[in-house]
C-alpha cells in the first residue's frame, strides 16, 4: 500500500480508498480500493487496477444493475471511484478476473469511463451523479447523471470536444484546450443538485480574442429530474465547499469589497439563490476549504487566529447573528489549508494524500448523548489526535492523542466518518476504528 486516502462505510463493511503504484514512471498513482471487515479489520478484497493519474477523491456507495447476459439484470451494491476513469466495484465480491486474461487485470462491474475523469460523486435517488473537473484526454468537463444501468440521463455544464470526430474542437467556441473546475463542490437537497465552481479556461492556439468562456465562476442549481436551472447562476468567488440544509446554502465566499477577506454566506436555495445573511470573519482569521458543518442548529467552521491557534467559530444556522468563538487548545492543523488552485499540481501536503482540497477534519455526531440527554457533538481530527467538542458550547469534552495508538509513523489523523456508532479515521498508512462509548 502506497498511501491511504480516505474511507466510507455502511452496515456491511468499510471501503478504503488508497493510492497504489502508478503503471508508468511519471504517474501520480493508481486509485485502488479495499473492502475491510467491520468485525476484524482485515481485508476482504482488493481492487488495484494499474493506472497512472489518481487524485484521491472520495468513493461513493451506489446501488446499480449489472447485466449477466441475455438481458438478465441483477441489482447489486457497489463502490464508485471517479479517479482516472469511472469504475464501479461490486461491494460483495470485489473485482472480476478472467481466466483468458494473461495480465489478470482486476475488472469492475461497470467502467463508465476508461481514463481521465476526476471529481466528486454522489447518489440522488437511484442515480449516480459524477462530476469531471478536468477535460484532458477523456470525458468532457461537466456534471453527468447516470441511471442504474450506467446510461447517461443528464449532462450539465458540459464543455469539451472528446465526442467530436477525431476529438477536433469546433472553433472558436471550443478554442479552450485547457478546461478545469478547480473547486468542483457538489451538494444536494430536496430534488435539486448544486455546483460550486471555480473555472479556468485557457486557449493555447487558434485563439480568437473576445470569445466568451463557457461558464462563469459561482454557484449553479438544477432540478435533478430534468436538469432545468432552479435559478440563474450566482456569480461569486467561493472560498470553501458547499453545505446545504432546508433550502439554505452555506459557504465561505470572498468578500466583494475587501481583498483577501472571507465572509460566511447563507443563500436562498429555495427561491433565487440570493443572499439571506452574511457574516464577515475577523481580520486575523485564516479560513480553510472544508464545507461548513451543519448540526444542532449551528453552522461551524475552523479558522486559525493571528497567534496560530485553532479557533472554532459557530453561528445560528438561520440568522447567523453574532458568532460564538472558542480556541481549541492543543489542536493544530484543524483548518484544511489553502492548497493552491490547480488540482493537478498540489499533491504533497501535510494531509498526506492526493487532493488536499477534499480532506475533512470535522464531522458532526448529531446522535450523541449524555445518558438519555441528546448532546450533539463535533468529532475533530488534528495534528495531535482526536477531539470531541460539544456543539452548543464549543467546549472540548474528550481528547485522544494519536501517540496512544503506539504508532509513530503515518502522520496525523484525518477524514473522520461516523457510521453505526463507530468512528473511522485514517492516516497515511492505516485505517482506525473507534467505538462510541
Amino acid at each position: 500500500m502506497k498511501t491511504v486516502e480516505r474511507a466510507v462505510a455502511d452496515q456491511d463493511g468499510v471501503y478504503l480508498a488508497w493510492n497504489s503504484n502508478s503503471n508508468h514512471s511519471n504517474g501520480r498513482g493508481t486509485p485502488a480500493i479495499d473492502r475491510v471487515s467491520r468485525e476484524t479489520g482485515t481485508r476482504v478484497w482488493m481492487a488495484d487496477r494499474p493506472l497512472n493519474d489518481n487524485h484521491g477523491n472520495w468513493p461513493t456507495i451506489w446501488t446499480y444493475e449489472c447485466c449477466e447476459g441475455f438481458s438478465v439484470w441483477e441489482t447489486r451494491q457497489g463502490i464508485a471511484r471517479n479517479d482516472d476513469g469511472i469504475r464501479v466495484w461490486n461491494k460483495a465480491t470485489g473485482p472480476r478476473f478472467y481466466p483468458t486474461d494473461p495480465e489478470q487485470i482486476p475488472r469492475p462491474d461497470w467502467e463508465l469511463a476508461s481514463n481521465d475523469s476526476w471529481g466528486e460523486s454522489l447518489v440522488i435517488g437511484n442515480n449516480l451523479w459524477i462530476y469531471n473537473e478536468f477535460a484532458l484526454h477523456g470525458p468532457d468537463l461537466g456534471l453527468t447523471a447516470r441511471g442504474q444501468r450506467g446510461q447517461v440521463l443528464l449532462r450539465l455544464n458540459n464543455y469539451g470536444y472528446y465526442d467530436n470526430p477525431n476529438h477536433t474542437p469546433n472553433l472558436p467556441e471550443e478554442q479552450w484546450n485547457y478546461a478545469e473546475d478547480r473547486l468542483g463542490s457538489l451538494a444536494s437537497d430536496n430534488g435539486y443538485i448544486y455546483l460550486g465552481a471555480d473555472y479556468q479556461f485557457t486557449c493555447a492556439s487558434n485563439c480568437q480574442a473576445g470569445q466568451p468562456k463557457p461558464f462563469k465562476n459561482g454557484i449553479y442549481a438544477w432540478n435533478v429530474t430534468d436538469g432545468t436551472p432552479r435559478w440563474p447562476m450566482q456569480e461569486t468567488t467561493l472560498w470553501s465547499r458547499l453545505s446545504i440544509a432546508a433550502n439554505r446554502l452555506y459557504a465561505l465566499e470572498k468578500d466583494p469589497v475587501t481583498p483577501f477577506k472571507a465572509r460566511l454566506v447563507i443563500r436562498n436555495a429555495g427561491f433565487n439563490g440570493s443572499i439571506l445573511a452574511s457574516s464577515e470573519l475577523m481580520d486575523d482569521s485564516s479560513t480553510g476549504w472544508q464545507a461548513p458543518v451543519l448540526a444542532g442548529g449551528r453552522v461551524i467552521i475552523a479558522t486559525i487566529n493571528g497567534f496560530g491557534q485553532t479557533v472554532l467559530r459557530s453561528w445560528d444556522a438561520i440568522s447567523l447573528g453574532t458568532p460564538m468563538s472558542q480556541v481549541l487548545p492543543n489542536a493544530t492543523g484543524v483548518r484544511v489549508d489553502y492548497y493552491g488552485t490547480d488540482r493537478l499540481t498540489s499533491y504533497n501536503n501535510t494531509f498526506g494524500a492526493n487532493a488536499a482540497r477534499v480532506t475533512t477534519t470535522m464531522v458532526a455526531a448529531v446522535g450523541s448523548k449524555n445518558g438519555a440527554t441528546s448532546v450533539p457533538t463535533l468529532v475533530i481530527t488534528s495534528n495531535e489526535g482526536l477531539h470531541v467538542v460539544q456543539i452548543s458550547t464549543l467546549q472540548e469534552l474528550w481528547r485522544y492523542n494519536k501517540s496512544e495508538t503506539g504508532f509513530t509513523d503515518g502522520g496525523r489523523f484525518r477524514d473522520p466518518v461516523i457510521v453505526n456508532n463507530r468512528l473511522y479515521v485514517v492516516d497515511n498508512l492505516r485505517l482506525y476504528a473507534f467505538e462510541a462509548p
